[in-house]
C-alpha cells in the first residue's frame, strides 16, 4: 500500500493561505529570520522532513508501544516523566512530528503499535464481580480517524483491579476519567495533578527562554537560525486550563499551583484570599462542629467556603513571582468555572486565548453535572480551534501541529468525578481523543441498598423503551397511567408521599400534571424555591395539610434538609448519586430536635419505596442494587421487590 501524506497539497495551501489572511502579511515580508536549506521553500523541505522522520523511527516505535506496558524499563528511558530533565512534552512532540510530518505514511505508523483495525468501544463496567477499582485504557487511535469526523480506531487493555494508573496516565499525557475520586481522595489527587500541570508550565517557559536567548545570540553574531527547532509555541500564551466548580475549590487549587511555582513571591495574594473565601464577618455553619452530625461528610467537604460559581482567573509564571489576576493572553495557567468561563466568553465574543490549550482539567465534574453540564460542553467546543486574530503571535514559531489544527489531538483532558454517568461517559468515548491514549477508572462499590434499614419495603419497576429520545414520555406514562393511581388507592400511601424527580424539566412536567388530579392536594420544593417557600412546604407537608411533596434531586443536592412526615417515597428516576438513594429512606425515621430516639418511630414495614427504572439507569440502578442490575433490566420480569 502506498504511503499517503498527513497533508495534502490543496491542504497545505488552504492553511498557509489562511495563516496569511490572519498576520495580514506576505510570505516574503522582510525583516523574518533566514532560513536554512533545510526550511528552503522549494520541494527539498518535505524531503528532508522525510529525512528526519525516517532517523527518528526506532525511538518512536518505542515510544508508542511501550505504552502497552507502564513497568517497562524501555518505557521509562523513552517516556520520561514531568521531573525527568528531558520533559514528556518533548517525547509528546516527537510521537506528533512522526505521525503528521508531510510524508510520513499514516498506515505504517498504525503497523508500529499492531493496532486491530476496529472501532472503539466503551464496555460496560457490570462484568466484574469483584469489588475494587478497574481500569480500561484504550490506547493510540489510529492515524487515519483524524483527518474528519470520523472515529479513531484503539485497542483496548484491561489492567489488573486495584490498580493506581494516574501517575502513569500523567506523565505519558494520556487522557484520564477516573471516576473514584471521593471527597476523601481529592486532596491527594489535586496534589498530584497540581505537580504534573506545574511541571508543565515551566517546561514550556524554560524552552521558550532558551529559544530567545539562542535567537538573540544569533542575530547579534548574524547567523542563520533552524526555524523548526524553534517552533516552541502556540496561537496564545495559555497551555493549561483548571474548571473547577466553586470558589472554595479555586481557592484550593491555587494554593497548590503556589507551592509547586518555584516562586518566591504571590502578587495580589491579598486580594486573592479576600475573593476567594467568605467575607470577614461571615459565619460558616458547614465549619462548627454540629454541623458533622446533621450534615455528610461530602456535603461539608463540598460546600464549606464559598460556593460562589462565577469566577474566572489567569495565572502568570515569571522567573521571580507567581501573578494571579493577569489577564488571559498573558497567562500561563486559567483557573475558572464553566459558568465564569462561559459568560467571560460571551463577554468578549472570542475564545481565542483557549486555542492553544495542551492540558485541560475538569475537577469534581459530578458536581458540574449537578451545576450545568452545558457550561462544561459550551468550553470543549471552544478548545484548540483556528483563533480568529493574531494577538501578535510569532507564527515562524508557532509548532507545526497548531498550524496543521491538529493540536486538539494532543491535549491531554483529566476528568475527575466520584461516580460515571452517561454525560461522563460519552465525554470519555467522543470527546477524549488524544495521540497518546486514554484511561477510564471505575470502581465498584458497596451498593447504596447496603446502608438502608433492613424491613423497608422496596420495589423497582421497570418500564419497557427501546428508543432513548422516547424515555422522558415513556416514564410520564409509566407514572401517571400506573405508579401514582395504585399509590393513590391506600389512604396512608396518598397522605404522606413524597416524589423524588431527578430533572427539572421532569419536576415541572409531573408538578403541572398533580394541579390536574382533584383528589390530591401537594407542594412543591426545587433548587429556585426561596427559603420562605421551602419552610412554607415542610411545614405543610409535615402537619398534613398537603398530601404530597414534590422535591428535586438538585434541591436535595444543595440543601441536604431531612423532610419529616413522609411514609411512601416514590423515585420518578433514580438519583445520580447513590449516596441520596439511602439518605431519602432515612426521611421517614428523622426527629425534631429535642426529641427523644424512640418516640412514635415507624417501623421499617411501615414504609414503601416505589422506584421507576428503565434500561438507561444502568449505571444509576449499579451504585444502589449492585451486580443484579444488568438481571433486573435485561429479564422478563418488571417488578423487582426488597426488604
Amino acid at each position: 500500500m502506498p504511503p499517503t501524506h498527513a497533508l495534502g497539497d490543496a491542504e497545505s495551501s488552504a492553511i498557509t493561505t489562511q495563516l496569511l489572511t490572519l498576520v495580514n502579511v506576505s510570505a516574503a515580508a522582510p525583516g523574518k529570520r533566514k532560513l536554512t536549506p533545510m526550511q528552503d521553500s522549494s520541494g527539498s523541505t518535505r524531503e528532508a522532513r522525510r529525512r528526519r522522520v525516517i532517523n527518528r523511527s526506532s525511538s518512536t516505535t518505542s515510544l508508542t508501544t511501550g505504552s502497552h506496558n507502564a513497568n517497562n524499563p524501555s518505557e521509562k528511558a523513552n517516556r520520561p516523566g514531568p521531573a525527568a530533565s528531558t520533559s514528556a512534552q518533548a517525547t509528546q512532540e516527537t510521537l506528533f512530528d512522526t505521525c503528521f510530518a508531510s510524508g510520513c505514511p499514516r498506515a505504517g505508523f498504525a503497523e508500529q503499535v499492531s493496532l486491530p483495525n476496529k472501532e472503539s468501544t466503551l464496555p460496560w463496567l457490570s462484568h466484574s464481580k469483584a469489588a475494587g477499582r478497574e481500569v480500561e485504557t484504550l490506547l493510540v487511535p489510529d492515524i487515519e480517524g483524524l483527518n474528519g469526523n470520523e472515529k479513531c480506531s484503539s485497542v483496548v487493555a484491561h489492567l489488573s483491579q486495584g490498580s493506581r494508573t494516574t501517575e502513569s496516565s500523567l506523565s505519558s499525557y494520556a487522557d484520564l476519567l477516573d471516576c473514584t475520586i471521593s471527597h476523601a481522595e481529592r486532596s491527594v489527587w489535586r496534589e498530584t495533578i497540581a505537580k504534573h500541570v506545574m511541571e508543565h508550565a515551566h517546561s514550556t517557559r524554560r524552552r521558550i527562554l532558551k529559544n530567545n536567548e539562542k535567537l538573540a545570540h544569533a542575530a547579534s553574531n548574524d547567523t542563520e537560525v533552524d526555524t523548526e527547532a524553534v517552533r516552541d509555541q502556540g496561537f496564545t500564551r495559555p497551555k493549561v486550563l483548571i474548571l473547577a466548580p466553586f470558589r472554595n475549590s479555586a481557592l484550593d487549587w491555587q494554593r497548590r499551583l503556589a507551592n509547586y511555582s518555584k516562586c518566591s513571591q504571590i502578587d495580589q495574594k491579598a486580594r486573592f484570599e479576600r475573593e476567594y473565601s467568605l467575607p470577614e464577618h461571615a459565619v460558616d455553619k458547614l465549619a462548627q462542629p454540629e454541623a458533622r452530625q446533621r450534615y455528610p461528610a461530602e456535603h461539608i467537604e463540598t460546600f464549606a467556603g464559598n460556593i460562589d460559581d462565577n469566577f474566572n482567573m489567569g495565572l502568570k509564571l515569571t522567573r521571580k513571582s507567581f501573578k494571579l489576576y493577569s489577564t488571559y493572553y498573558d497567562s500561563d495557567l486559567i483557573l475558572a468555572s464553566p459558568l465564569g468561563l462561559r459568560l467571560s466568553i460571551d463577554k468578549e465574543g472570542s475564545a481565542d486565548f483557549l486555542s492553544s490549550i495542551e492540558i485541560l482539567v475538569i475537577d469534581q465534574a459530578d458536581i458540574m453535572l449537578m451545576q450545568n453540564w452545558e457550561h462544561v460542553k459550551f468550553v470543549l467546543s471552544k478548545m484548540n480551534r483556528f483563533p480568529k486574530e493574531s494577538h501578535d503571535t510569532d507564527f515562524s514559531r508557532v509548532k507545526q501541529w497548531y498550524l496543521d489544527q491538529k493540536s486538539r489531538f494532543l491535549r491531554q483532558t483529566i476528568v475527575a468525578s466520584s461516580y460515571a454517568s452517561p454525560e461522563l461517559l460519552h465525554l470519555f468515548s467522543k470527546s477524549l481523543i488524544n495521540l497518546s491514549g486514554k484511561r477510564l477508572i471505575s470502581m465498584h462499590n458497596a451498593p447504596a441498598m447496603s446502608l438502608v434499614r433492613s424491613g423497608i419495603r422496596q420495589a423497582f419497576t421497570r418500564f419497557d423503551c427501546a428508543d432513548p429520545q422516547r424515555e422522558a414520555d415513556l416514564r410520564f406514562k409509566t407514572f401517571t397511567s400506573k405508579t401514582l393511581p395504585a399509590l393513590l388507592r391506600s389512604a396512608v400511601s396518598a397522605s404522606k408521599m413524597l416524589i423524588f424527580v431527578p430533572s427539572y424539566f421532569d419536576f415541572l412536567r409531573v408538578e403541572q400534571h398533580l394541579r390536574g388530579v382533584k383528589e390530591v392536594t401537594f407542594a412543591a420544593i426545587s433548587e429556585y424555591s426561596s427559603n420562605k417557600q421551602i419552610s412554607r412546604a415542610r411545614e405543610a407537608f409535615f402537619s398534613g395539610r398537603k398530601s404530597i411533596l414534590l422535591m428535586t434531586e438538585r434541591f436535595h443536592f444543595y440543601k441536604r434538609y431531612r423532610i419529616r412526615g413522609c411514609q411512601t417515597i416514590v423515585f420518578y428516576g433514580l438519583p445520580e448519586n447513590a449516596a441520596f438513594f439511602a439518605e431519602i429512606l432515612e426521611f421517614p425515621f428523622v426527629h425534631a430536635a429535642g426529641e427523644p430516639a424512640d418516640a412514635d418511630e415507624l417501623e421499617p414495614s411501615e414504609v414503601k419505596v416505589e422506584a421507576i427504572v428503565s434500561r438507561y439507569d444502568l449505571l444509576k440502578l449499579q451504585r444502589i442494587v449492585g451486580l443484579d442490575a444488568q438481571k433486573m433490566l435485561s429479564e422478563d420480569k418488571t417488578v423487582w421487590k426488597f426488604s
